[in-house]
């Protein structure tokens, strides 16, 4: 991941199903290859693991937060021209669209970038980790989870 080299900090979170026994943060057991911190979060759906993982991430300085998975190739010097001018702490939520009846939404396959305005709003609404439970409970719809509860304009 050369790319990380670039970046002022790298929060790495991988998300994991819930075994019975345990919930919540914890320590990576293998040594992580991002330059700061890691933390793996072990969750009953995928949204709960990304909601419980906004208050990780808000425990650092951040402007811009990128969503995506491991597949995805981030070119960050065109990235950073993107969000140039932006608030970063106003909402921002920024990806490719999907309209579907449900909601409509930035589909995670192509990447999601929020601002730290939109972080604060979603640990505002999702203040613990029951509350990011009860919020979503099928796996694989994290994006549109996230789509419907930042109700802002998707560009």
């Amino acid at each position: 991941m050369p790319w990380l080299l670039k970046c002022n900090e790298v929060l790495s979170v991988q998300f994991r199903r819930k075994q019975k026994s345990f919930s919540g943060l914890k320590q990576p057991s293998q040594k992580s290859p991002c330059p700061n911190e890691a933390r793996i979060i072990e969750a009953e759906s995928a949204w709960s693991a990304l909601c419980q993982a906004f208050h990780f991430v808000a425990l650092h300085p951040i402007e811009w937060l990128i969503i995506a998975p491991d597949s995805l190739l981030l070119v960050l010097e065109n990235l950073k021209y993107h969000v140039k001018g932006r608030d970063w702490t106003k909402s921002g939520y920024m990806g490719h669209p999907i309209h579907n009846f449900m909601a409509d939404y930035n589909v995670l396959s192509a990447g999601i970038l929020l601002s730290n305005g939109t972080v604060q709003h979603l640990i505002k609404a999702f203040p613990d980790y029951n509350s990011c439970h009860e919020s979503g409970k099928y796996w694989n719809n994290e994006d549109l989870y996230l789509g419907r509860y930042t109700q802002f304009d998707i560009e």
